[in-house]
């Protein structure tokens, strides 16, 4: 958890806030903590892009208060947690409910790439046994995610010193790939490289940035990617439909 001035400590109004905060770079979090209410006031700091979490829609400056400039309002219910997308990271998640983390385990992963003005992101997934010192020995993997020019590529990530290189496979997938940030109305071809040597085409349409939102109530762009190795490099391409005939 980090306040949100250490993320931009030239913003005074970071300073004051003191009801919300960041959990990790990429999420900001704004907790309800009064009965009775439906509506939360979040301070979106003007520095980066935000998106809300449900649908992904953009949180821009028409989004404002009259008078509170860089304070949105949402709704909010029993059940409701506001939660913003910051642009330029790439989160990693598991949508099905377990009990436990250890349920979780042979779980797919969905990708959510929140797009800043240059329309790139970064991010980056570690993964070990969970209960062991295994990983002193390289038994685990690290990848880096980056999107840049409507391209998505798996890497190693960088190994920090003095640990040894990750060499683990536990053979986990990645299932769905949700971008935030696109033209809307636009839709893309996608393909699939360099996972096994031989080029697949992935099924994108449009949705929401939580899977059990309506896609006709979403602002992101969903990819469906069963299968596709976490452990493996590869790059996914989009193409404005009508190019990718072209580029093919």
């Amino acid at each position: 958890m980090r306040p949100l001035w250490f993320e931009f400590p030239d913003n005074p109004l970071t300073f004051a806030a003191e009801d919300e905060f960041l959990l990790g770079p990429g999420l900001l979090v704004k907790p309800v903590s009064a009965p009775g209410v439906d509506h939360a006031d979040t301070l979106l700091p003007k520095e980066s892009i935000w998106y809300e979490s449900i649908s992904g829609g953009v949180m821009g400056k028409d989004t404002w208060l009259k008078g509170r400039p860089q304070v949105s309002r949402l709704g909010v219910h029993m059940d409701s947690i506001p939660v913003f997308y910051r642009g330029g990271h790439i989160i990693t998640r598991r949508e099905r409910a377990r009990r436990s983390t250890q349920q979780q385990a042979r779980d797919p992963f969905t990708l959510v790439v929140a797009l800043d003005q240059a329309g790139t992101a970064q991010g980056d997934l570690y993964v070990d046994d969970g209960r062991s010192f295994a990983f002193k020995r390289g038994v685990y993997t690290h990848r880096s995610f980056s999107f840049a020019g409507l391209k998505l590529r798996n890497a190693p990530y960088p190994t920090p010193a003095g640990l040894p290189p990750g060499t683990w496979d536990p053979d986990l997938k990645i299932e769905r790939v949700v971008i935030l940030g696109l033209p809307k109305g636009q839709s893309y071809e996608v393909t699939l490289s360099g996972e096994s040597g031989k080029a697949r085409r992935l099924e994108a349409a449009p949705g929401g940035a939580d899977p059990g939102l309506p896609p006709a109530h979403g602002e992101a762009i969903v990819i469906r990617a069963p299968g596709t190795p976490l452990g493996k490099d590869w790059e996914l391409s989009l193409s404005p439909a009508g190019k990718a005939a072209a580029q093919v």
